[in-house]
This record gives structure tokens, C-alpha cells and sequence, in this order.
């Protein structure tokens, strides 16, 4: 098992500097927030309201930097205004992986020599993400810096309620062209959603026909001229080990059995595959964008139960005093340490893990991965030494 993780570091290591990183930009240390910066929020002396004393926060004008403010936490209305700060987050975060992954469609295309790839696959998946879902998050991004309660001289509003960005998007596809006053996010909108979804109309056929013809072509051409193409079952991977890698030039030795035989063009089975290739990849932006919100589901789970352990153990330790104060504080510590560590960082961290790898085998992988070169080797310091002695 150690051995197991031993090989797995880097990623472990990797594991905890985003760890920080969203505990850093949630606020959220063991349950606890801390003051890093000036907060946005001043907190009144206690008020009356609807025959209940409530503390009410009124704003002091000054942005909080990074996170969530710290003010935030403890307040009632805390879970409420987290969950669509998370949700979000999880959105951008998954649109910004899956892009990458259409990135690799490029690299691969121009690593394999096939610009047709990069004409029929990179450039319209690419343009149909950020028309439909880069779109998206640039509407999150814009609706954060926009102060949607400010009012004028008089007091009256200057905007209309922040509009639903889930409604947005579904009367972009239902309405093309137009938008309602109440869902009115900035000037020309109407005209910018009206374009990107013929944009996202557009890259469908643009997927789904441009490259069995020219694989058709490609092929009409190359019989006029008289070539021929060795079919696949009669080329042999050389496993010989004779094969240095300055005679196999770092990489796998094909061998012509010189059996050639032409391998017969279908044209009807590449178009039934790149309809397949199309269908899958225009349902997945959906389905993966949705997969990504359990970063949220992991994220409010981890953070209820820390509050849950911190609150049955150190706080209800500090509500005594004196001797038994103090032989309660180090019980209920070393009682809330050792779940912290067995259950946060080690149960939850290990589910927080299998579903990263999900989303990199599934979300990620999916865009470029087609399983069809030689045999993965990982990198190892040790096979490159007994390269280098022998």
C-alpha cells in the first residue's frame, strides 16, 4: 500500500498545493475563516426584527481581494451564498480543463502531420465550447464585478435584480435573438447570444462532414496517382531488443512483412464514425460541464463536516473552565486532530481523489485520447540511466 502511494507523489503533492489553494479562496481552515485582509462588512450593534434580535452587516465599501470574506462566516445566510459561489467556481474550473483538453487535439494533429484534424476537429470543437460554455463563464465573471444593488442620488436602483444565468442560458436555445428586460445582463446582448448559437449550429456539420470528404478525396486522389496504401494487419511492432534508441530514433521499429496489400477506402464507415464522434462530443458538452459540479457537492460535504468536528469537539471543550477546562481542551484536541486526520485528510481526501481522476479520465481524456499509438511507457530516471550506461 505505501509502495502504492510512494508512486503516486507527485500527484499527492499536487493534491495539497490545490488543497491550500481552495482553502485559501473558500476561507475554510479546519471550519475556521481567518482575517487576511479587511473585511467588506460591519457588523451593527444588535436590532429588533420581526420580534427577533438579529445582528445586521451593513457594507463599509471595501472589496475583499481574494475568497470569500471571512464575515461571511457564521452568518445565517452563509450556505446560501457559498453554494453559488461554489457552483460557479466548479463551472469555470471544469470549462478551463475541458478547453485544455481540446487544446491536445491541436498538438496532436500537428505531432501526427494531419492538418485535417486541426481544420475538422480542433477548430470547430473549440469554437462550439466557448460560443455555448466559454460564453458562460464570461457571463459569471461579468455578473461578479457588477454591484447589481447600487443606487443614485435618491436612492433608487440603478439595475434591475441580477438576472438568472441558468435562464439565460436556456432562452438562448429557445429564443435566439432576443431577451427579456428582466434577464438583461448588458447592452447587445440579444445580437451576441443570437450569433454564438449560429456559431454552435454552424460547427455541427462543420464536424460532421468536413473530414470523411476529404478522406474521401484524399483518397480518390492518391489511386489516380497510382499509390498504395500497406494495410494495418500486415505491419509487425519490432519487439527486438537489438533496437537501440539511436537506431529506432527514440521510438517503436515498424517492420514491413513486404506483404502489400491495399486496404479498401469505405467511405460510408467514416461517416458513420465521425457522426458518432460528433454526436458524443456535442452531448458531452453538456454532460461534462454537469460533471464538474461535484467539485461543489465534494466541496460543501468537506466543509460541513469539518464544522461538524470542530463543533462537537473544541468548541464544546472551551465551554468549561479552570482544570477541567484545560484536561477537556487536550482531550478534545487530540480527539479532533485525529479525525481531522483519519477522516478529512485521509477518507475525504482519497474521494476527493477518485473523483479528480474521473474527471481527468472522462472530462479531459475524451477530447484527445484515441488509444491508438504504441504502448504508454511512464517516465522513469532509472530506465533513462540504464539507457545511458548501456
Amino acid at each position: 500500500m505505501f509502495e502504492m502511494v510512494f508512486g503516486g507523489r507527485y500527484i499527492l503533492l499536487l493534491m495539497g498545493v490545490f488543497s491550500i489553494f481552495t482553502g485559501m479562496m473558500y476561507n475554510d481552515m479546519f471550519s475556521r475563516a481567518l482575517p487576511f485582509f479587511q473585511s467588506g462588512w460591519r457588523f451593527n450593534v444588535p436590532e429588533d426584527y420581526d420580534g427577533k434580535t438579529v445582528i445586521v452587516a451593513d457594507p463599509t465599501g471595501y472589496i475583499y481581494p481574494f475568497g470569500i470574506d471571512y464575515a461571511w462566516h457564521g452568518t445565517e445566510n452563509a450556505l446560501l451564498f457559498t453554494n453559488s459561489y461554489k457552483m460557479k467556481m466548479s463551472v469555470i474550473l471544469g470549462v478551463i480543463h475541458m478547453s485544455f483538453g481540446i487544446c491536445m487535439v491541436y498538438y496532436n494533429a500537428k505531432f501526427f502531420r494531419k492538418p485535417i484534424d486541426i481544420l475538422a476537429g480542433f477548430i470547430p470543437q473549440m469554437l462550439l465550447m466557448q460560443s455555448l460554455f466559454g460564453y458562460l463563464v464570461v457571463m459569471i465573471i461579468y455578473k461578479w464585478s457588477i454591484n447589481w444593488y447600487e443606487t443614485d442620488a435618491a436612492g433608487n436602483a440603478i439595475r434591475n435584480s441580477p438576472p438568472s444565468l441558468l435562464n439565460t442560458m436556456i432562452y438562448m436555445f429557445l429564443s435566439p435573438g432576443s431577451i427579456k428586460e428582466s434577464e438583461k445582463l448588458y447592452s447587445g446582448q440579444a445580437f451576441v447570444q443570437g450569433f454564438l448559437v449560429l456559431v454552435a449550429f454552424v460547427c455541427i456539420p462543420w464536424m460532421l462532414f468536413m473530414k470523411p470528404y476529404y478522406l474521401k478525396h484524399e483518397h480518390t486522389k492518391a489511386r489516380g496517382l497510382g499509390y498504395h496504401q500497406p494495410s494495418e494487419s500486415h505491419v509487425r511492432i519490432s519487439t527486438d531488443s537489438s533496437h537501440t534508441t539511436e537506431e529506432a530514433g527514440g521510438a517503436v521499429v515498424a517492420e514491413n512483412t513486404g506483404e502489400h496489400k491495399e486496404e479498401e477506402f469505405e467511405f460510408s464507415e467514416e461517416l458513420i464514425h465521425q457522426v458518432i464522434h460528433t454526436i458524443d462530443f456535442s452531448l458531452s458538452c453538456i454532460s461534462n460541464t454537469a460533471s464538474y459540479l461535484r467539485l461543489w457537492a465534494l466541496s460543501l460535504a468537506h466543509a460541513q463536516l469539518s464544522e461538524v468536528l470542530w463543533s462537537m469537539t473544541l468548541e464544546l471543550a472551551w465551554e468549561f473552565t479552570g482544570g477541567i477546562g484545560v484536561f477537556m481542551t487536550v482531550v478534545m484536541f487530540t480527539l479532533w486532530f485525529s479525525l481531522t486526520i483519519f477522516i478529512l485528510c485521509g477518507m475525504e481526501g482519497l474521494s476527493a481523489f477518485l473523483h479528480a481522476l474521473r474527471l481527468h479520465w472522462v472530462e479531459f481524456n475524451n477530447k484527445f485520447y484515441q488509444a491508438t499509438g504504441y504502448p504508454f511507457q511512464p517516465f522513469s530516471f532509472a530506465l533513462i540511466l540504464s539507457e545511458k550506461d548501456t
